[in-house]
């Protein structure tokens, strides 16, 4: 099922570039993001309940550290364990995600991945699963001066893709949506992380919901 808010008559306009987020959008690895901050936080005597977590989450780690409570003085051993128990765990692929990722390369448009994640991690993924090539822009943690919700990691890539006109953003997470909103762009949330359509709806930023990375692409294709 795809979700459009029915009081935008053209919510979807056809883009020039479309972004996207990588862990829990393109790949399976939301579950990792959870597990892994929990070993993280328990390696350093920290409870991790995963309704904190979820209330908590963001793919900025260093705001979700805050609400959470993490002492500041622990944060970045902790964001150092977190990487080392993430990096053990292998991604795959979520149904028919890289596929769309090609069909809408070869529709003309633009592509880009816009991710929180660190670059050495993500950058061989992208060869992994034969992608690179493709990509006109690629952002990840650190690389820009604020992190998402900010719009700055989405501007950058627009910028690196050298597009005009609109463009479309789809990720996993509400700091998604909210960064593509900030940016000017449409916003697509997409149920394969730890929201689904119904809790994307109900924040009222999205401008439309999928189930999954492939269901957006048909929808921007339509």
């Amino acid at each position: 099922m795809l979700s459009l808010p029915m009081s935008d008559p053209d919510p979807l306009p056809p883009p020039t570039a479309v972004f996207f987020d990588w862990d829990g959008t393109i790949v399976d690895t939301a579950e990792h993001v959870f597990a892994a901050n929990v070993e993280a936080f328990a390696a350093f005597g920290l409870p991790l309940e995963r309704e904190a977590f979820l209330a908590a989450y963001t793919p900025d780690w260093r705001t979700m550290f805050t609400v959470i409570g993490v002492p500041a003085a622990f944060f970045r051993k902790v964001a150092e364990h977190y990487i080392e128990r993430f990096t053990t765990r292998e991604a795959h692929p979520l149904p028919g995600a890289i596929e769309a990722i090609h069909e809408l390369h070869r529709a003309g448009l633009a592509v880009g991945v816009v991710s929180a994640g660190p670059r050495s991690i993500i950058a061989p993924q992208l060869r992994h699963f034969g992608i690179k090539d493709l990509l006109s822009a690629a952002v990840f943690d650190g690389e820009t001066p604020r992190g998402k919700p900010h719009p700055d990691p989405l501007v950058a890539a627009i910028g690196q893709a050298g597009v005009r006109g609109p463009v479309v953003y789809v990720g996993d997470a509400h700091a998604d949506v909210e960064m593509a909103r900030a940016a000017g762009a449409t916003g697509i949330g997409v149920a394969t992380g730890f929201y689904d359509e119904a809790a994307f709806a109900a924040r009222g930023v999205a401008h439309a919901t999928a189930p999954s990375f492939a269901a957006a692409a048909r929808l921007i294709l339509r």
